[in-house]
């Protein structure tokens, strides 16, 4: 566990990580032993996915070609046995390179020798497995409690300027870049417990199947056409993203204008007031409650005689013998949020976007749209709200809720191939969901769209 960011924590939220993360540790203990391990990772969909991708897409006929350092090309893939299951990857080896002439034959499987995929044991030897079995790791945390962490100590300790900590500044120049080249960005909230049975499991289902979906989303675009092309769109399509690091998130917010980031008044930039910042603080929410679900502490000042009456010597102990009762052991349990992003990409911006919406709603019990970030940046979306708006005298400047209803009757009757149609049925529907409420970003280029409560 990451002491330093543990121990910026109240000192009652630091006695509850520990017993988490015991109880945790506990839980998920089979997922130590390497063949377990293995085994639920290369069963994970995830996983499946890759390896559709790589039959699928990364042919070593491939147009799509990298250069040596000699000056020849070589394919833009190559065959690696260990991303498959040894049985699986005998079989299709030699559709990537024959096993006589050492000659790519994907292109000639109709006068290929079948016979050849049989033509060695099969079992003659173990493939190496593709997940290592060294445990060197930059994290001292699983992913899923660090994520757990990163989130309190935002909570409790926000950082008031950017450490110079390498990890940190990375994800502050990233957020800023996201936020300078990305066209449309939903915020999800989605509302957690801390000792639910999932938690404990390291498990986020709702999560899972939002990234399952995100990814079938982005597959459509994985097409022979775009693969011959090199459309941006193989890349630069729907992306979800945990947002963890929301005090560096709201810094890169205010800083985004800048063109230089030398000798930053930290204190200044502080004080810039922007409604997307302050929404994301108003909705961060950590709460202890008990097992009546009553909050009994609001900011970490739960009593001294809490940890007295809950040591984590006979908690541990409890724990072994099962540590799925820990509702009973503990009756005490931590509710927070967390949040995600979704991007879409320059390149899809003209793509329709109702399915993605159309899912969002359907889950809306486990997520909740708290804010979308439209950039004016992109001139699509800026030609949306100016063109056929500029002669109109009725609007008056810097009335964006006006401006958007404005653009809406302006777009109502478009054809389908007019390039604003998706755009304009996109932000309809956000409004039908209850994001009609407008606001204008603090460096003038974007517009945020909030529920009516926010």
């Amino acid at each position: 566990m990451s002491q330093y960011t543990l121990w910026s924590l109240p000192k009652d939220i630091r006695h509850i990580m520990r017993i988490y993360h015991q109880a945790s540790l506990d839980i998920t203990s089979a997922y130590r032993n390497d063949y377990i391990r293995k085994y639920l990772q290369k069963s994970d969909p995830q996983y499946n996915i890759f390896r559709r991708y790589k039959l699928l897409h990364e042919r070593p006929d491939s147009k799509h070609l990298n250069y040596r350092s000699d000056g020849r090309t070589a394919p833009w893939f190559q065959f690696n046995p260990n991303d498959f299951e040894p049985i699986l990857s005998k079989v299709i080896s030699p559709i990537f390179e024959s096993t006589n002439s050492k000659k790519s034959i994907w292109g000639d499987l109709e006068n290929f020798n079948v016979d050849d995929l049989f033509n060695s044991n099969v079992h003659s030897q173990e493939q190496p497995a593709l997940i290592s079995d060294s445990n060197v790791s930059s994290k001292p945390l699983p992913a899923f409690e660090s994520n757990i962490m990163s989130i309190l100590r935002c909570y409790y300790q926000p950082y008031q300027e950017i450490p110079k900590v390498n990890r940190l500044l990375k994800s502050f120049h990233w957020y800023r870049n996201t936020l300078q080249n990305t066209p449309i960005i939903i915020f999800l909230k989605q509302k957690n417990r801390l000792f639910a049975q999932s938690s404990l499991s390291h498990i986020n289902k709702p999560l899972v199947d939002l990234n399952n979906y995100m990814n079938d989303l982005s597959l459509q675009f994985f097409n022979q056409e775009n693969f011959e092309s090199g459309d941006d769109k193989l890349k630069r399509n729907y992306h979800l993203t945990d947002l963890t690091l929301v005090d560096i998130f709201n810094m890169a917010i205010k800083t985004e204008s800048l063109t230089s980031l030398d000798s930053l008044n930290w204190s200044r930039i502080n004080q810039v007031e922007d409604k997307l910042a302050s929404v994301l603080l108003k909705h961060q929410q950590v709460n202890v409650i008990d097992s009546n679900s009553t909050v009994v502490d609001k900011k970490g000042s739960v009593s001294r005689k809490f940890i007295q009456e809950n040591p984590l010597s006979r908690i541990s102990n409890s724990l072994l013998q099962d540590p799925t009762q820990i509702k009973y052991i503990f009756p005490y349990d931590l509710q927070y949020s967390s949040y995600q992003m979704i991007t879409i990409e320059q390149p899809v911006i003209q793509e329709d976007h109702s399915f993605l919406l159309d899912h969002l709603q359907k889950q809306s019990d486990d997520f909740e749209i708290i804010a979308v970030r439209l950039s004016l940046n992109n001139d699509l979306i800026s030609n949306f709200f100016t063109n056929d708006l500029s002669s109109s005298s009725k609007i008056p400047s810097g009335n964006y809720q006006d401006m958007l209803q404005a653009a809406k009757r302006s777009h109502l009757s478009l054809e389908p191939n007019d390039p604003h149609a998706h755009i304009a049925s996109c932000i309809k529907k956000l409004g039908e969901m209850g994001l009609a409420t407008v606001d204008e970003g603090s460096t003038k280029n974007c517009i945020y769209l909030f529920s009516s409560n926010q």
